[in-house]
């Protein structure tokens, strides 16, 4: 009971963040589970908001003005439904799904300011996320590896299903390898250890999307890596590279026939054009709504998956996706935030831990093309933090050993 006790605002809405992700895993098993674990998490995080927490401002300047006109047009997004003549409909507003209003109102958490979003807070519940992912896949590890390359459509879909289960977690934790040499040595091993297994899992499973976004953070991780080190352990490090890279073809191409062979059956077949093109369709003459966009319950014609049900209301290319709900306008607002915060911590900062933030902003826009959905989920906040810090001079003007002794006592 003290331990809880010691749990910031921002810890508990972080619980909270949690407890809504666990609930949505029974929508299809337990519907009482679902709604209970969801409610419990939503209560949580909306009362240490309005209860909790002192809101501060987040940016200033033109970035404050351009954050503002953001937040507005998210609310015309989200409002859109009830001022116009459009049919109304529920879907937009689950308390259940984390893709609709409740993405929407993530990037609030950016109000909460320095003082209540602590790094160590992060990391503490990026481990977490870790632990969670890795119980989750010992727990489906049945369902999980059974996988083959001759698996039919429907059965393929209710299989991606299962492994995204504890990939959204294990994703979620590998986050600290752009951090890591800022945080403990478990962090650190735990962070390698989820990626090496969202990696893994990808390749199995055929994932290619989440295979190119996993790969692209080891990528970003490892530039920053060698760019941050010197002389002989800069040498070393090239050489650690070579050879990890060495094994892992060698091991993929003996495994390649049995083991991965669901991934190479898959390689070359093409499951998202035919969507985009409806989309395309849908959307074809109508320069409003590529303005502007279709609004929370925005949707587009597109028979491929239900026939019962032709207009779809999410498309799984997430730059897509922001322009049906928001239009152009919400995608650039959305693409100019992140981007100039990414710049402010390439450019703009003396310390690698805003680097390592600046890519994974840099790499969460280029998510946006496999699939980058805005969620309501950890992996959402992360890059909001992330923007926050970007953006603070205070904070990038400090030095790597500045972080370091501010994490120590915090």
């Amino acid at each position: 009971m003290s331990e809880l006790k010691k749990l910031s605002p921002f810890d508990w809405i972080m619980v909270g963040f949690i407890l809504h992700a666990l609930g949505g895993m029974f929508f299809d098993t337990s519907k009482a589970l679902c709604y209970l674990l969801c409610g419990v998490g939503l209560i949580i995080i909306f009362y240490n908001v309005v209860f909790e927490i002192q809101f501060q401002r987040p940016f200033s300047g033109v970035m404050l003005v351009i954050f503002i006109l953001f937040l507005l047009w998210t609310a015309i997004i989200l409002i859109r439904p009830f001022v116009s003549r459009e049919t109304f409909s529920s879907d937009g507003y689950s308390l259940i799904n984390r893709y609709t209003w409740l993405s929407f109102i993530t990037p609030l958490i950016v109000f909460l300011g320095f003082g209540q979003v602590t790094l160590s807070s992060v990391f503490k519940f990026t481990f977490v996320q870790g632990i969670i992912g890795i119980i989750l896949l010992v727990l489906n590890y049945k369902q999980i590896f059974q996988a083959n390359e001759d698996i039919d459509v429907e059965d393929y879909q209710t299989y991606i299903g299962v492994i995204y289960i504890p990939l959204q977690y294990l994703f979620a934790s590998s986050f600290m390898i752009l951090c890591s040499e800022f945080i403990s040595v478990r962090y650190r091993v735990m962070a390698y250890f989820t990626m090496f297994t969202c990696v893994f899992l990808a390749l199995y499973s055929a994932r290619r999307g989440n295979l190119f976004m996993y790969l692209l953070i080891v990528l970003f991780a490892f530039i920053l890596n060698i760019a941050a080190s010197k002389g002989a352990s800069k040498l070393l490090k090239l050489g650690i590279v070579a050879l990890v890279i060495t094994f892992a073809a060698l091991l993929f191409n003996v495994y390649a026939g049995s083991t991965f062979a669901l991934f190479l059956a898959r390689l070359e077949e093409d499951t998202r054009t035919g969507v985009e093109e409806y989309f395309y369709y849908s959307f074809q003459g109508e320069s409003l709504d590529w303005l502007i966009g279709r609004g929370l319950n925005g949707t587009y014609y597109c028979p491929i998956f239900d026939m019962s049900s032709v207009n779809r209301g999410m498309i799984e290319t997430g730059y897509l996706h922001l322009i049906l709900k928001g239009g152009i306008l919400y995608l650039g607002l959305f693409s100019f935030l992140v981007l100039h915060s990414a710049y402010l911590g390439f450019f703009r900062s003396n310390n690698i831990l805003t680097k390592g933030m600046a890519f994974y902003l840099v790499a969460h826009i280029i998510f946006l093309l496999p699939f980058g959905l805005p969620a309501f989920n950890f992996e959402y906040v992360v890059l909001w933090i992330c923007v926050f810090y970007c953006q603070s001079k205070e904070f990038r003007m400090c030095s790597n050993t500045e972080i370091k002794l501010h994490l120590a006592y915090n």
